[in-house]
């Protein structure tokens, strides 16, 4: 049984089989995009909007995988680069530091703008036939005022469709409560978190949504981003671990067949102890160096001894039809047996 699964394993070794291995990206674009609107300044999340994205796209920075070229775009009414795309970590969070703001909302403006740093960055980077895998997290409280309808041609979804069509989904993110606002000209100016905006932009680019209505949630969100950004999963050699089990099992196998087919070695003792001896059965206790083996080994064991011509020095008589030839019948026996030479002990009580 052990040699017939050594040769499956081996067999399945063969085959070439394979797992996922999850390993960091190297060659990958990664560009966060930031509304910096007036509606960010609302304290529903302490201190405010600004305050707990600007710490949390820190950490996401200093946690995604270094080799990931990271890109920062702040936008409201119009959007602007403040940081190509670089895996100089401490450019990014400096540019994240300085984030400032301002007047309207323009999300459309802000992913096209990506998609161009994404394009012109692709281009410097190369080292393959395809453009390195890029991906957009864009970053907002409130709906897009610029232009007022997102299916426009500089609008959000028509922007979300234009990042679909280039391979490039946008992971987006709603930060903020149903019940913020801010202070314009001493008035109260409500400012809802809009998920509904960046669930549809989400959806139209192939990415995924998110909300997150406090800075823990928010960190939670870029850890998992990180996690999905920062590693792919590729298809790895698994015939090693198959060649190893193979070997262990075959190397089993042939430890047991050694042990059940064993012979005497030249030279060696044996002390055979023969447990009440009935005429015309066979033997049922044997010790060597135990009792651990059945009857039908022992003869399987001494018989070869018997054919070199190893008789007992004495007696006539059998013990069971297949025994040991000459050796006698009383109630208890013990008989050394050697290669070459067989003496009896004699008759003992056990």
């Amino acid at each position: 049984m052990l040699l017939v699964l050594s040769l499956l394993f081996f067999t399945i070794a063969m085959a070439g089989p394979t797992h996922d291995v999850r390993i960091p990206r190297n060659r990958a674009l990664v560009m966060l995009v930031i509304d910096v609107s007036q509606s960010m300044r609302a304290t529903d999340v302490e201190p405010n909007r600004m305050a707990a994205a600007q710490d949390a796209a820190k950490q996401f920075a200093d946690e995604l995988t270094p080799g990931i070229n990271l890109g920062l775009i702040a936008y409201a009414g119009t959007a602007s680069v403040l940081a190509a795309p670089t895996t100089n970590r401490a450019l990014v969070k400096d540019a994240i530091d300085k984030l400032q703001f301002a007047d309207r909302t323009a999300t459309g403006e802000g992913i096209s703008t990506a998609l161009q740093a994404i394009a012109t960055a692709g281009v410097v980077i190369g080292g393959g036939d395809q453009p390195p895998p890029a991906r957009i997290v864009l970053f907002s409280d409130g709906k897009e005022t610029v232009p007022s309808n997102p299916d426009s041609p500089k609008g959000a979804y028509t922007a979300a469709r234009s990042a679909k069509d280039q391979g490039v989904p946008i992971s987006t993110i709603s930060f903020g409560t149903p019940y913020g606002y801010v202070e314009i000209n001493d008035a109260r100016q409500p400012v809802p978190v809009d998920d509904e905006t960046m669930s549809k932009v989400a959806e139209l680019s192939g990415g995924s949504h998110y909300n997150a209505s406090s800075l823990s949630e928010l960190r939670d969100i870029y850890a998992t981003l990180q996690q999905q950004i920062g590693y792919e999963t590729i298809p790895a050699d698994a015939s090693a671990a198959w060649l190893k089990l193979g070997t262990f099992t075959l190397a089993l196998a042939a430890m047991t067949g050694f042990l059940i087919n064993r012979r005497i070695p030249e030279g060696g003792c044996v002390r055979w102890v023969f447990d009440r001896v009935q005429a015309g059965s066979v033997p049922h206790r044997r010790e060597w160096p135990d009792d651990g083996v059945s009857s039908a080994a022992a003869y399987r064991l001494a018989r070869p001894l018997i054919g070199r011509g190893c008789q007992p020095d004495s007696g006539a008589g059998h013990a069971g039809d297949r025994g040991l030839r000459g050796v006698r019948r009383p109630e208890t026996a013990a008989w050394e047996v050697h290669p070459h030479r067989c003496s009896a002990e004699g008759a003992r009580t056990r």
